[in-house]
């Protein structure tokens, strides 16, 4: 937000701004990129914006002019803090010359300073300047005010008058959504904002001739001057409204996300942490998705059915639910995605019946050839950003969804501090308990068809590294994972949720 051109600030930022945990910077005009000439390959520039339903024109003639006794005159503001590099003096210079030819002309400047020394005496200057020039009846110093807004509205004529660059004013965008005509210094933010002549005036920072020459072009062109306002509105819609901003702002975040999720899956990373990809746990996830299916669900089954399995991994949980559901007469169109080609390679030698892909799944990738499809998404939520789009996404393109997420949000994680574990050894950013991850598939738009506890530790085919968990830790919680799965998966944890999703739209 501020430019940094000279001094210790400038070799700070140019200096850390290159370490690669600085993934991103947003610079809010490119004046303010400028200076940061070791920084230019990872800036964006990104307006700063304003709310639309704040800042709007309204009536002209309102209970601001009442308060002010200044109903009937051309008003012309200042709005901001009373620093001098915001050359407030240079407004007050212009405004004495302005009211030689029109005398009635009344200047606002809202606003104060803050409590130091320097700002109190650059206020005392600018008071003694307007009392020197005879402009007491004209210049209104207003203080800090709370309706800014409907102040914006009620002025003819709004002016930035900085001497040095202005990076982005906020105000300068808050005039422009509220209906004055705009006068500002050509340079830095707002001669990147304003086009000259067709949403605003540019004029010469610090030339408080020039500045009065523009204020008295528009006091005496009407039409001119409606015709800024009406311009500065259409460039605030078009390119600076808040909900275009806030976009920007979650696609840049989303963006780096995405590439160092991706990176974790395609550089070797994953793989180096867990090498087998999890295959030992195929087998009797496969059989809990059978479980879950069920013999009357599978009955719908009669035109054949589409499996694609979203993080794939080896392919060994698509490989074993196909062989399942053909033993029970089902054609099956087994499909595999995932974001590592190594991986992907390696399924398609071990399971020739599947189609795999080494992309993220997305609704043009996927094109149904059986009379319903299901999705899997085998422990792959909770290693994802966004997993809301992923969800959304399926849901526009399949029929059912499987889900299976582990509930790492229980006593045991919490108390033992798990979490970066899970994170650094299994790339796990989101972490849930059952009602979190109900909440996150209603949202989604599914209805919930089925649910069931799951726990690795029941099955004979997981083995525990450690010995004493092993022994001790492995027993007890089969034991009362049978008595009672919730409280296991709520204290115990080591547990996850299966759950049977519909398209709501089925």
């Amino acid at each position: 937000h501020s430019i940094f051109d000279r001094g210790i600030s400038r070799r700070l930022c140019n200096y850390f701004g290159r370490y690669p945990i600085v993934k991103k910077v947003i610079a809010v005009s490119d004046a303010v990129k400028l200076p940061l000439t070791g920084l230019w390959p990872k800036t964006k520039i990104m307006y700063n914006a304003i709310n639309e339903l704040v800042y709007f024109p309204g009536d002209r003639l309102g209970p601001i002019r009442k308060s002010l006794d200044i109903s009937d005159n051309i008003v012309i503001a200042m709005v901001g803090l009373l620093v001098e590099w915001k050359c407030v003096d240079d407004f007050i210079r212009a405004a004495q010359i302005v009211m030689e030819s029109f005398p009635k002309t009344k200047f606002l400047i809202v606003g104060d300073v803050l409590y130091d020394n320097k700002g109190k005496q650059y206020k005392q200057f600018l008071m003694d300047m307007v009392q020197e020039f005879g402009l007491a009846k004209n210049v209104i110093f207003t203080g800090f005010r709370q309706d800014v807004p409907e102040i914006m509205r009620e002025i003819d004529i709004f002016v930035i008058a900085s001497k040095t660059p202005d990076p982005c004013p906020t105000s300068l965008l808050q005039a422009m959504a509220s209906g004055p005509a705009v006068i500002a210094t050509n340079f830095g933010g707002p001669a990147e904002i304003i086009e000259d002549g067709n949403n605003g005036l540019l004029y010469t920072a610090c030339d408080y001739h020039e500045l009065s020459e523009k204020m008295l072009q528009l006091i005496e062109n009407n039409e001119k001057r409606a015709q800024l306002a009406v311009g500065a509105q259409q460039k605030i819609k078009e390119r600076f409204n808040n909900k275009d901003y806030l976009l920007e702002i979650r696609t840049v975040i989303n963006d780096i996300f995405d590439r160092e999720d991706k990176d974790m899956y395609t550089s070797g990373a994953y793989a180096l942490k867990n090498p087998t990809w999890h295959k030992e746990d195929a087998k009797w996830k496969a059989e809990k998705i059978g479980k879950l299916l069920g013999d009357d669900f599978l009955s719908r089954f009669t035109k054949g059915v589409d499996i694609i399995d979203i993080g794939c991994g080896t392919g060994e949980v698509l490989k074993r639910v196909t062989k399942y559901l053909e033993i029970k007469d089902i054609a099956v169109n087994p499909i595999g995605y995932d974001l590592s080609q190594e991986i992907i390679d390696q399924a398609k030698r071990s399971f020739l019946q599947g189609s795999f892909y080494s992309t993220v799944f997305d609704k043009k990738s996927y094109k149904k050839q059986n009379g319903i499809s299901i999705a899997l998404l085998i422990d792959i939520l909770e290693h994802m950003q966004d997993p809301n789009a992923l969800l959304k996404e399926v849901k526009q393109s399949c029929d059912y969804v499987i889900c299976h997420l582990p509930l790492e949000d229980n006593l045991e994680v919490n108390v033992r501090g798990k979490k970066r574990h899970f994170t650094n050894i299994v790339g796990h950013i989101n972490f849930y308990n059952k009602k979190s991850a109900l909440e996150l598939f209603k949202k989604c738009g599914f209805n919930i068809k089925k649910m069931i506890y799951t726990c690795s530790d029941v099955s004979a085919d997981y083995k525990l590294k450690s010995l004493p968990r092993r022994l001790i830790a492995q027993p007890l919680r089969k034991v009362f994972f049978k008595l009672s799965p919730q409280f296991t998966a709520q204290v115990l944890g080591n547990c996850s949720l299966m759950v049977l999703l519909e398209s709501a739209s089925n």
